[in-house]
């Protein structure tokens, strides 16, 4: 998998969802948080109406918006997306090396590292 980094390389996007309800990358397959091509995809329709009509609890019967972001996840080998929380999706970048997961309380996202989780190291 390749991944969508920063100009000089030290930073990579991830795309979390902040959103109350559904969380984008935790309730799907994690990779679509860091997968470049859907960075990109979601770089090129990053517009508030193309995003909040994405319909997510329409899953048997997408919008069209739903359908377009549908058939390139499909495209990219992500089938049976939800695509709750991608109205409220944005792009975090998070230091190259640096561990890092992504927690959810209620659809809500957030990028936790192990400096945020509070992790000590005694030597």
């Amino acid at each position: 998998m390749e991944y969508y980094y920063n100009e000089d390389k030290t930073k990579v996007a991830v795309l979390v969802s902040y959103g109350f309800g559904a969380g984008w990358s935790t309730w799907n397959d994690k990779c679509l948080a860091y997968d470049k091509r859907v960075v990109e995809f979601w770089l090129d329709h990053n517009t508030v109406e193309f995003c909040h009509s994405v319909d997510a609890h329409s899953h048997s019967h997408p919008t069209a918006a739903g359908e377009i972001v549908n058939n390139f996840l499909e495209s990219c080998g992500y089938q049976g997306t939800y695509l709750g929380g991608y109205g409220d999706i944005e792009l975090e970048w998070v230091p190259c090396g640096t561990p890092f997961r992504i927690t959810e309380y209620d659809g809500n996202e957030r990028i936790e590292t192990l400096d945020d989780a509070g992790f000590m190291v005694i030597n």
